[in-house]
């Protein structure tokens, strides 16, 4: 019997037994979370019972956290809002966040693994609060990158933790100069950095979707060529951070806020909740 990979994690994270048990349980139940519970528990595998774990947890928030050596962007989600704006919630999304800027690794692996300063895992953390809360409680995403030597980090997270994003420079720079640059991105979430950086598949597909357009605008066909080229300069102009007019001051580009500052984006990104699901 095929075993779907989704229900082996949401079993594991409901008993906190190991993969090849969970899969074995699957196997023996028929793709039964319920039952597969059951049985390991009367195994004596099951450490925890946790089903506030297969439900459904769409609510939630994203965080954005710094320290000198790098930084961590991540969504946590719970089942309601309430939840995601506790104290409680909060407070373990720092905690979580600390370990991974403490751990200072690129390659995060199984993320829900990692050994928070408490001497508890991710996932135990979780499944603590879910016991606490009712809710289903998960770390859906984390993504950490470090800074190089002679780098700045601007951060922003919106007040209701519905998106978050960082901007990395290749100069030291005061927070107060660059925090600007990371609302801008959150707000408009760019798909590509630079003109130089767009993806040529992203290209294909747009030019497919004009050509469409205009031939239901019965537009003549010796003038499709130069209308398509017009209009993919103008959406990579709307989808490039650089070329974008700036948040804070729409008579500049984002290229020339940089301009002024002396610095260029090395790269950048974006978290807005349930956008990986």
């Amino acid at each position: 019997m095929a075993i779907d990979k989704d229900l082996i994690l949401k079993l594991r994270n409901a008993s906190q037994a190991g993969l090849a048990d969970c899969k074995k349980a699957l196997e023996e139940n028929n793709n039964d979370l319920e039952a597969s519970i059951k049985w390991l528990r009367t195994k004596g595998i099951a450490k925890a019972t946790n089903k506030n774990a297969l439900r459904e947890a769409k609510e939630g928030s994203t965080f954005v956290k710094k320290d000198g050596k790098g930084v961590v962007i991540m969504e946590m989600n719970s089942e309601t809002d309430f939840v995601a704006n506790s104290k409680e919630f909060t407070a373990l999304a720092d905690r979580i966040m600390d370990s991974i800027l403490n751990l200072g690794k690129e390659d995060l692996g199984d993320v829900n693994s990692l050994k928070m300063y408490s001497g508890e895992s991710v996932a135990d953390g979780c499944l603590h609060l879910s016991s606490i809360t009712g809710e289903k409680i998960v770390l859906s995403r984390a993504k950490y990158i470090s800074l190089g030597s002679g780098e700045s980090v601007a951060c922003y997270r919106h007040n209701n933790g519905r998106m978050s994003a960082f901007v990395i420079l290749n100069k030291v720079l005061k927070d107060e100069d660059i925090y600007g640059l990371a609302v801008h991105y959150a707000a408009n979430n760019p798909k590509f950095i630079s003109s130089d950086q767009v993806d040529e598949s992203w290209i294909n597909s747009e030019r497919e979707i004009i050509t469409t357009l205009l031939e239901k605008e019965n537009k003549p066909k010796e003038f499709h060529a130069n209308i398509i080229e017009q209009r993919i300069k103008k959406l990579i102009a709307q989808e490039a951070f650089v070329e974008q007019p700036y948040l804070y001051d729409t008579s500049k580009k984002i290229k020339d806020r940089l301009n002024d500052l002396g610095a260029e984006v090395r790269m950048a990104m974006y978290f807005g909740l349930g956008e990986s699901k």
